[in-house]
């Protein structure tokens, strides 16, 4: 073997993304995760000590919006079938969920000074390009 190689893997990541059932506290095994049910979270358990990324995954239509009681330092609802980034700060112990400032629609819908949006192009997962009519 190659001692220039270092392997790593994420000690949580697993290949497939777990299932929890939403609950005050939600235990995470992998750094992404689906989530059932519409319970308000309040704590989420880190799966590893330092500083690391939750992405959970709603897949109820009305998923509850997280309280600030617990780890999470600020109120969010997610939306179903959206990944709700959280990046966790190990000092605060808080998770912190990812600044968004909008959702990009689907052609045909409206954002920002578009009435209606014609074509969207993607480059590398950015949008660089969003063109549409007033």
């Amino acid at each position: 073997m190659d001692p220039n190689v270092i392997l790593q893997q994420d000690p949580f990541s697993g290949f497939y993304p777990g299932t929890l059932t939403a609950a005050a506290t939600l235990v995470p095994k992998t750094a992404t995760s689906f989530v059932t049910g519409s319970t308000q979270v309040t704590t989420i358990t880190p799966p590893v000590p330092g500083p690391h990324l939750l992405t959970l995954i709603f897949t109820d239509a009305a998923p509850s919006a997280f309280a600030t009681s617990g780890n999470l330092a600020k109120g969010v609802t997610p939306a179903q079938n959206t990944a709700l980034v959280l990046a966790y700060e190990p000092r605060t112990a808080k998770y912190y969920p990812a600044a968004v400032s909008g959702i990009i629609p689907v052609a045909g819908a409206t954002a920002g000074p578009f009435t209606t949006i014609t074509s969207i192009t993607v480059v590398n997962g950015l949008v660089p390009a969003l063109t549409g009519s007033a």
